[in-house]
């Protein structure tokens, strides 16, 4: 990686790359080495070659930088950089070329630590006593920045600058180095020497074109990068805490698309990268952490321990990793040790959280609803309230329901709907749920040894009783350089999991639950039947369903990697992944089974999980115009799965659970499962710039799979991209205003293979024949297997353009693709006397289209320090279906359409609701003639082909779940150490179908709506019934515009000032507050269109953290 500083002083850093020779390196080795500790001293041993002549000083000092990993720090006022030298040296130390470098001048060095050679004048070193430096700090613009933090290197000797940017700091060294550092600015070091008054130009902490991004199986100069990949930084996804650290990137990155098909605690979110491609495989993208392919999401990787997270989007990018690549990779790198003084932070939170519930009748008007149900029916001849009536007009004659509403009269028959009895059933099931996370981590190392080491507790009580999730983890990082030419390390990880569920429907046993109905009888306890419905009492099943999920991970990455003559790297890496875990499901009488025998299950599994990568790198800069890079893969990676199940029915002792299932009368099912899966891949990339201004990179990955057919298991997947750096062009010289613009094109192929290991291969299962009177236990096949199946493709092209412009206060990449997924591995329906139901082919395709678009700026600057700076995203994609079993023909019984998303929804239309107009009278009169039994009052359905006919040819395309557009924008404004920010998220022209209002339009749920009645003539919701527990057609209510406005996250903190901080020893705290989710617009009913096929609802989160350093 290489920095470069703009100051008056500049230090300049480049790690140089050199290839790895393939060997077999054996794990042992790499823990083994691990713990070694070398005794060499670099700048005595490293050897360099140099043959240069009549090159600039300057010149020469950068050689010396791309072969190996010094760093120079000097001031241009005193050394001659454009003095020409020629230097000719065959294997010598630092010392002796830089003498010969120097010879005749007046200039002296000293090999400081980290390899870091400072160049000063000679007469610098006679001026060595303690002296007062001032001077001012401003931005790039000029424009004073006050609390930057002025410190002598190594010492606690600081001072912090005023209001106006000055600082005056005295007894500093006359060869100290002083510190520059400052919240959201690069840091920079600057060597006192001579000067007295030092001023200071500070840059914006940007990533800059010469910082690098992972790209897969490597890093790249920004610069370099030809495809499009997306980079969140470590102080992004620390901005606010998340339980899972794919939260983090929401609406920072254009082209992903994050959402919640579950609200219940520890359930993590789904991601998108640029739409769904396949029909049935899977659609999830491939999560690399720390280079090793991670099985499942990133739940057990905590976000205080990831440095940052690179987003590779495109096929260019993506085809490196082959047939694992065609839904996007992310790229996880996790914080690594770092040389100097350990540093120790710990990073805690607390929180509250409230759900966010549908709004229910009160109790009067639920009553009055019931009523007008009972005069719908014609049972209800009163206008009025009538006690004897009232009795009545429940399904199921209850006297606790009874008596709740005889409360509202008096003796006279008087009614008074306050004094009605009622229960909140949402209530006695709900809490105010809690989450915290404590997290505790130290860095630090040698020039030799780098360490990291962390460990957390999270847990999470959801704001239904009954949900909870915890998690343990621990993580420890190790990099040791055993010498000039070898370095090993890992990193080792782990996590306990703990998630406790009662049964999914409990908020819809509550929600649907008489609210007149009592929690206990007269005796105190629980109703088994409350209101006599045939539904459990939500409060028994808190009491007797019960599952609970343990789960435990050991995952790690571990490397060994030698520098090889001429540019070249070896490495080798491998990571192991094994999990284990158990799942107790208990089902007692009282709860759900209604007052039948307890029943229960116990599931065990284990997995494992392997990665060994053999890589040779090279990566050279010749003439300081031509830089060229190439990597070489060779990869195995295999994965095995095991499971054992057994389930019993009629347990004595229903306090056991689980725990004792050889009790129970009965076996109600015994099973166990094995799967293994394999992988092996030769990878090849060479990526070249010239005059950083053109870069190209060429990929070519070939993928052999188990889970195809023979023939087929192998398949070569190429890609290529071109990035052209406009700025670098000598006609963009005069245009000030552009820092610098790139244009990006690109093309490549990516595969898929997400499918049943042994689609080709098929299992048997045990089954009963008859042969005459008699019955034989026998074999037969589960399905009918695919000799041929092959890949699923998807080619992807790609142009974009990043830009940044006005010395970087605007900057951002734009997008454009088109992705065409082909051969698709989908289940064709059998004729029924095949004796199977399917077969998985290679059939139908599909295609994305979109655009994506990112946008950064700095809104204000003032000289009183108030800055203020935002992100805008914005996305759009076209998902659609091309092609199916027959061609460009509509499979409608799975509702896949040519030309519209996979998730299309397909059903009846909602066009209002039936008044009791003489116009709608007569039009009903026909559509009951045609075979319907409409009412005023009762749901119309759209008829689509005008026939007066209500059948399933009206059924149409009502929408997706896919929405057209989505976008973002994220603010942050920091002033003299307080700071504030915020996330606007969008999701516009989406269908939402709300699976909560399905299960609660029924006939007590009692949810708030503007019902119809002959007196309120409602357009929106039908009439309350009686003998029905839904409406007719009532699913076209549940179908509805779920687009929205979400303020995803509020956040008000405050960081001490280091001059308070350094009389206790603490380097940074900060304090903040943060809510999230507190507020939304929305046009549908459901409580949070953002969450698809909810059961619990969303919540709303208000937490207090702080964050220290020492």
């Amino acid at each position: 990686m290489k920095k470069k500083r703009n100051c008056r002083w500049r230090t300049t850093m480049r790690i140089s790359g050199k290839i790895f020779l393939t060997m077999k390196l054996t794990f042992l080795l790499v823990l083994l080495g691990a713990i070694q500790l070398s005794a060499s001293v670099y700048s005595q041993n490293a050897k360099l070659s140099l043959d240069l002549k009549n090159r600039t000083v300057k010149e020469v000092l950068q050689v010396i930088e791309e072969q190996s990993d010094f760093r120079f720090f000097y001031n241009e006022q005193f050394v001659d950089l454009s003095r020409k030298v020629s230097v000719s040296s065959e294997d010598q130390n630092i010392e002796s070329i830089l003498s010969e470098v120097f010879d005749g001048a007046s200039i002296s060095f000293k090999v400081m630590e980290n390899n870091l050679i400072i160049i000063t004048p000679v007469e610098g070193e006679q001026s060595q006593q303690p002296k007062a430096v001032s001077g001012k700090v401003t931005d790039f613009s000029g424009v004073p920045i006050p609390g930057v933090s002025v410190v002598v290197k190594g010492t606690t000797n600081g001072i912090i600058t005023n209001a106006d940017g000055n600082y005056s700091l005295k007894n500093v060294p006359g060869d100290a180095i002083l510190v520059f550092s400052f919240v959201g600015m690069k840091s920079q070091e600057v060597v006192v020497v001579d000067d007295n008054v030092i001023n200071v130009k500070m840059q914006e902490e940007t990533v800059g074109l010469e910082e690098v991004v992972a790209v897969g199986y490597g890093s790249m100069r920004k610069k370099d990068v030809t495809g499009s990949v997306a980079s969140v930084g470590r102080n992004d996804i620390l901005s606010n805490p998340y339980m899972n650290a794919v939260q983090s990137i929401q609406g920072k990155v254009a082209g992903i698309d994050i959402y919640s098909t579950s609200a219940k605690p520890g359930d993590t979110p789904t991601i998108r990268v640029r739409g769904n491609r396949s029909i049935k495989a899977s659609n999830d993208p491939l999560y690399v952490v720390d280079g090793i392919p991670f099985v499942g999401n990133l739940k057990d990787v905590n976000s205080s321990d990831i440095e940052s997270i690179e987003i590779l989007k495109d096929a260019s990018a993506t085809a490196i990793y082959g047939s694992r690549g065609a839904n996007g990779v992310v790229l996880v790198t996790t914080r690594k040790g770092k040389t100097g003084k350990t540093e120790i932070s710990v990073d805690s939170y607390y929180g509250v959280q409230i759900n966010n519930e549908e709004k229910f009748m009160s109790p009067a008007k639920f009553v009055d609803m019931r009523r007008w149900a009972q005069r719908n029916a014609g049972k209800y001849a009163s206008d009025v309230p009538d006690l004897e009536l009232d009795k009545k007009m429940f399904y199921y004659p209850d006297k606790y329901v009874i008596e709740s509403i005889s409360a509202a009269y008096d003796e006279n028959g008087n009614y008074d709907p306050s004094k009605i009895r009622s229960f909140d059933w949402i209530d006695a099931i709900s809490q105010t749920g809690t989450i915290q996370d404590h997290q505790l981590s130290m860095v630090g190392g040698t020039d030799k040894t780098k360490v990291s080491f962390s460990a957390g507790y999270f847990e999470n009580k959801g704001g239904i009783k009954g949900f909870s999730y915890s998690k343990y983890s621990l993580r420890l990082s190790i990099d040791q350089v055993i010498n000039d030419w070898m370095t090993i390390g890992g990193s080792m990880a782990s996590s306990f999991n703990m998630k406790k569920e009662t049964n999914n429907s409990i908020y819809s046993y509550a929600a649907q639950t008489n609210p007149l109905n009592p929690f206990r009888d007269e005796n105190g306890i629980l109703q088994l039947y409350p209101g006599g419905e045939l539904f459990p009492n939500a409060l028994l099943v808190l009491d007797n369903d019960f599952i609970e999920n343990k789960a435990n991970r050991f995952y790690g990455s571990y490397y060994a990697e030698i520098k090889l003559p001429a540019g070249f790297k070896y490495r080798l890496n491998f990571g192991p992944d094994y999990q284990d875990g158990r799942t107790g499901n208990f089902n007692g009488s009282q709860g759900s089974r209604l007052g039948g025998t307890a029943s229960a299950s116990s599931s065990m599994f284990n997995q494992f999980h392997y990665t060994l990568d053999n890589l040779i790198y090279f990566d050279k800069t010749f003439k300081d115009i031509h830089r060229l890079g190439a990597t070489l893969l060779q990869s195995s990676e295999e994965y095995k799965y095991e499971n054992l199940e057994g389930k019993v029915d009629g347990l004595p002792y229903e306090y056991q659970q689980w725990y004792n299932l050889g009790t129970a009368t009965s076996i109600t099912g015994v099973g166990s499962g094995y799967s293994r899966w394999a992988l092996n891949s030769y990878m090849g990339r060479v990526n070249y710039s010239f005059k950083d201004r053109y870069s190209v990179t060429v990929t070519g990955r070939y993928d052999g799979s188990s889970r195809l057919a023979g023939g087929h298991k192998y398949t070569f997947f190429p890609s290529a991209a071109f990035s052209w750096r406009v700025t670098e062009e000598p006609f963009m010289s005069n245009i000030k205003s552009v820092d610098d613009l790139k244009i990006r094109i690109g093309y490549g192929e990516t595969g898929n293979t997400s499918i049943d290991p042994y689609a080709t291969l098929g299992s048997l299962s045990r089954t009963t024949y008859a042969n005459g009177d008699n019955g034989f236990l026998g074999y037969a096949p589960n399905a009918l297997v695919n000799s041929s199946l092959k890949w699923e493709t998807t080619a992807q092209y790609n142009i974009g353009v990043d830009f940044s412009l006005f010395n970087n206060r605007l900057s951002g990449t734009i997008d454009a693709y088109r992705q065409n997924t082909s051969d698709l591995l989908l289940p064709r329906q059998l004729p029924i006397a095949s004796g199977f139901t399917s077969i998985t082919q290679n059939i139908g395709s599909t295609r994305n289209s979109g655009l994506e678009v990112s946008i950064s700026g700095v809104i204000l600057k003032t000289a009183s320090g108030f800055t203020w700076d935002a992100d805008v995203m914005f996305y759009i994609n076209k998902e659609e279906i091309t092609e199916l079993y027959y061609g460009k023909v509509d499979d409608i019984g799975n509702k896949w359409f040519i030309g519209k998303p996979i998730n299309t929804y397909y059903d009846y239309k909602f066009d209002g609701i039936w008044q009791d107009s003489d116009e709608d009278k007569a039009l009903m009169a026909i559509y009951n003639a045609n075979g319907s039994s409409y009412a005023p009052g009762e749901i119309r359905i759209f008829d689509k082909d005008g026939n007066q006919k209500i059948n399933a040819d009206d059924r149409m395309i009502l929408g997706s779940d896919v929405p057209k557009w989505t976008g973002s924008i994220t603010s942050n404004m920091q002033y003299k150490g307080f700071d504030l920010s915020f996330f606007l998220y969008t999701r516009q022209g989406q269908m939402h179908y709300d699976v909560m209002l399905a299960n609660h339009e029924a006939r007590y749920s009692g949810i708030d709506v503007n019902y119809w009645t002959p007196e309120n003539h409602s357009n929106s919701w039908p009439r309350p019934l009686a003998g029905r527990q839904e409406a007719l057609n009532y699913t076209t209510l549940c179908y509805q515009d779920g687009s929205f406005i979400k303020l995803k996250t509020v956040t008000l903190g405050y960081t001490l000032p280091k001059s308070v901080l350094s009389d206790i020893d603490v380097s940074r705290l900060r304090i903040y507050i943060t809510a999230q989710n507190p507020w939304i617009y929305k046009k549908c009913w459901s409580i949070d269109p953002e969450s698809l096929g909810l059961t619990v609802p969303t919540v709303k989160t208000f937490m207090a953290g702080i964050s220290v350093s020492f």
